[in-house]
């Protein structure tokens, strides 16, 4: 395995302009990516600190060879190097995803499907749900076993309790 080059972190902060609303994170999916691809600190800490364009793409793009993995440290932030020099390619001001959170990413739903299975009742139930809802789902559901064959009846009453 090759060196680490010292990537310096260039740039001053991000002023925290924005859409207004939508909660203190403003639509970002980073925290469910991040339940259904298990990660390091330092590879989170990557994470968070891209752009958002750079980290919409990386929520909306990644798809690992293997589904339902302890650890997607090294994947994530080879990816998240891609996505970055991708877009630093291209001209300013590109949106490649004008994603603005209406939908749950498709991959994202998937990859939390293969990590907690479930039966299509609550697959269904999970898909039709607004995208709010299956944002925190995402984000917050926490099985006190990890590696069960079927969460269908915790994951349905956990969309339940979200939905209000």
């Amino acid at each position: 395995g090759g060196g680490h080059g010292g990537g310096g972190h260039g740039g001053g902060g991000h002023g925290g302009g924005g859409q207004s609303g939508g909660g203190a994170s403003g639509g970002s999916w980073l925290r469910a990516f991040k339940t259904c691809f298990p990660m390091d600190a330092r590879a989170w800490d990557f994470l968070e600190q891209c752009p958002v364009e750079v980290q919409e793409a990386v929520v909306g793009e990644f798809k690992p060879r293997r589904a339902g993995e302890d650890d997607y440290s090294g994947a994530v932030t080879s990816f998240v190097r891609r996505v970055k020099s991708r877009l630093e390619a291209g001209p300013p001001g590109v949106r490649l995803m004008e994603r603005r959170s209406a939908t749950a990413p498709p991959a994202l739903l998937e990859a939390f499907k293969q990590r907690y299975p479930m039966d299509d009742r609550a697959w269904e139930f999970l898909s039709m749900s607004p995208a709010p809802t299956q944002r925190s789902v995402l984000e917050r559901f926490k099985p006190q076993r990890e590696g069960e064959r079927d969460y269908s009846r915790l994951i349905t009453s956990f969309v339940k309790a979200n939905r209000d």
